[in-house]
């Protein structure tokens, strides 16, 4: 996979390396107390997980992201987090949240609009000690603490308003911020607005796709000192539009940014 530190035009790759397992070595190990037995009951209880989990030797169902594409969002999360703190937003059912505190983290605060069931089973099954809040993102400022390393995956282009959501978790943020998400394929420091379900065929939640240099100025104004492209990953969504524009439709690249104060 290809640095994009000088920009993003020269870093994309291509769908067949989404699958590649260049970055597993640095997965995490999940142990857990309970038998095979009692954890695989456990992940059957729940019909529905947004991130892969192993736990052990087992291994939750096919969700919406792969440990691949999980840990090629990881890549740039240091390996060890000894004495940090961290908040991840919009955990669903928190894999970086576990991620983080098996690599050390002091603390890991994590925050979605409700608590996944994954969520609640995978603290179970690991004995975990992050801790779930349920929040909006635009309350993040209202957090009485700080936090050394910000994790914000696949949420900004859920929002009426992302600037100001970056804003918010500016005066959160410590150090770093990790931010994911869909982006348009576009040099010029763009953001469009998309049909409901142009980004994600099953997803209606969707307002925004930014360029990466937008990301990149957007955090540059809010006040970042370092504002940097790290990776762009051809996912590679196709999907058949309905009415008259009917036909096979793409828009599969996702950014990973790192904002540094």
């Amino acid at each position: 996979m290809t640095s994009a530190k000088n920009g993003a035009e020269d870093s994309h790759v291509s769908e067949s390396d989404l699958e590649s397992d260049m970055f597993l070595k640095d997965a995490p190990i999940f142990r857990s107390t309970y038998s095979e037995s009692e954890t695989k009951k456990m992940i059957e209880s729940n019909p529905s997980w947004y991130h892969y989990f192993k736990f052990e030797n087992v291994e939750t169902p096919s969700g919406r992201t792969s440990i691949n594409f999980q840990m090629k969002m990881a890549q740039k999360i240091p390996l060890d987090l000894t004495g940090k703190s961290v908040l991840d937003i919009g955990t669903a059912d928190g894999f970086y949240s576990f991620l983080c505190e098996s690599r050390g983290a002091k603390k890991v605060v994590a925050v979605d609009f409700l608590e996944f069931d994954g969520f609640k089973i995978a603290k179970k099954i690991l004995q975990s000690n992050v801790e779930h809040r349920i929040m909006y993102v635009n309350d993040i400022d209202k957090m009485p603490e700080t936090f050394d390393i910000i994790i914000f995956f696949g949420v900004y282009y859920h929002l009426a308003n992302p600037v100001l959501a970056l804003q918010k978790i500016f005066s959160k943020a410590n150090d770093t911020v990790f931010v994911a998400g869909h982006i348009v394929d576009n040099p010029e420091p763009i953001m469009c607005y998309y049909d409901p379900y142009e980004i994600h065929p099953q997803d209606s939640s969707n307002w925004w796709v930014a360029s990466p240099s937008c990301l990149v100025q957007i955090g540059k104004r809010i006040g970042f000192r370092y504002a940097e492209v790290c990776d762009i990953i051809d996912i590679g969504y196709s999907y058949e539009k309905e009415g008259l524009d009917k036909g096979i439709r793409k828009l599969g690249k996702q950014g990973l940014f790192k904002f540094s104060k």
